[in-house]
């Protein structure tokens, strides 16, 4: 169930191991719990690229073949796994199985945390929120010191969609489930803007993080306005 995840996460951060694919089962010991990355940093971008992995580029690559489609979709349903005993492989035992990628449809959060000992402790600390499925998603930054998130960020229900929801999980769910319909094309509308505000946090994350003298209203006053403009511009690549 994991193993492939596990195996596609290192090889991609120290693809100089030369990490087997495929191993006996379940109990191996050829993954190392722990690997040092062939580069000296990574980046937040660099990590988010790990998550946003659908075996691109190898044997297993979900964008490929007769089930991707004529658009190289790389999602592949499964039956329900939050219900019954499904993956439960004591008493089910499937013929087959769709390879499970870092980026998958039923992803409802990811975060990048950052914890930086060299920086005063409320710009030391920031998670990178990303709602919904990696790959459709865009990082938002909220340092540690903030005294407050934004209302969208913490309002959720699965049950009511509307357009410009309270939730901003909506945004990024209806984009990413909109873009299966034509992946190969829509997805590089998707990710010219994800580069577009990412690039544009990192940088200003990367100034405040210089700023010693920087107040928690101040820091919530950044998050807050960073995220209207990202739900915002996400709401308007929806349309």
């Amino acid at each position: 169930y994991s193993l492939r995840r596990v195996w596609r996460a290192i090889s991609r951060v120290a693809p100089g191991l030369n990490l087997p694919a495929w191993v006996e089962d379940g109990y191996t010991k050829a993954y190392p719990f722990s690997v040092v990355p062939d580069k000296k940093y990574l980046s937040v971008a660099d990590v988010i690229a790990v998550y946003r992995d659908h075996y691109e580029g190898t044997e297993f690559d979900l964008t490929r073949g007769r089930a991707a489609g004529p658009f190289h979709d790389p999602t592949r349903y499964e039956e329900n796994p939050d219900q019954g005993d499904s993956f439960n492989l004591n008493s089910y035992h499937p013929e087959g199985a769709w390879e499970r990628s870092l980026s998958i449809y039923r992803c409802g959060v990811i975060s990048i945390n950052q914890a930086r000992g060299d920086l005063p402790d409320p710009v030391g600390g920031v998670s990178w929120i990303g709602l919904d499925r990696p790959a459709a998603t865009c990082l938002m930054p909220f340092f540690v010191g903030v005294s407050d998130l934004p209302k969208s960020i913490q309002t959720m229900n699965l049950l009511e969609f509307d357009f410009y929801s309270d939730s901003a999980w909506w945004a990024f769910n209806f984009v990413a489930n909109y873009a299966t319909i034509k992946y190969s094309y829509m997805m590089e509308d998707i990710r010219e803007k994800q580069r577009e505000l990412e690039n544009a946090a990192y940088e200003e994350v990367s100034e405040l993080q210089n700023l010693y003298e920087i107040s928690p209203k101040e820091l919530t006053i950044f998050c807050n306005k960073n995220t209207e403009k990202v739900v915002s511009e996400w709401w308007d690549l929806a349309k």
